[in-house]
């Protein structure tokens, strides 16, 4: 599994991180999960916002945690938040992308 060691940032007390944002994944890994088909979600998480999102079922989960730092309200459909939203997304796909499995080495320009 590909990582980056916390150490560095733990050892000196600090405990502070240069992340902008924390990722997660949860992709059926569960095998006795069946019925309801269980979701694929990913969650990306920034100082102010949360976005959370079940692939393939159209619905997500949006908070701003300045405002609601117990994630009662939903931002996901108010149109106020839409670009909130879209910032998040964007930050998801980036982190989807980055965190895939790497590629053997290229031997070849084809």
């Amino acid at each position: 599994m590909q990582g980056r060691s916390l150490w560095p940032s733990l050892r000196d007390g600090q405990g502070q991180s240069s992340r902008q944002d924390v990722y997660c994944e949860y992709y059926n890994a569960m095998p006795w999960h069946h019925d309801p088909h269980p979701p694929h979600a990913t969650m990306v998480r920034t100082d102010r916002h949360k976005l959370i999102l079940s692939h393939g079922d159209a619905i997500g989960e949006l908070y701003d945690l300045d405002a609601d730092p117990n994630e009662t309200r939903n931002l996901w459909s108010d149109p106020e938040a839409v670009a909130i939203k879209l910032e998040m997304l964007q930050r998801m796909c980036d982190r989807m992308a980055f965190t895939v499995d790497p590629l053997p080495v290229r031997r070849a320009s084809w």
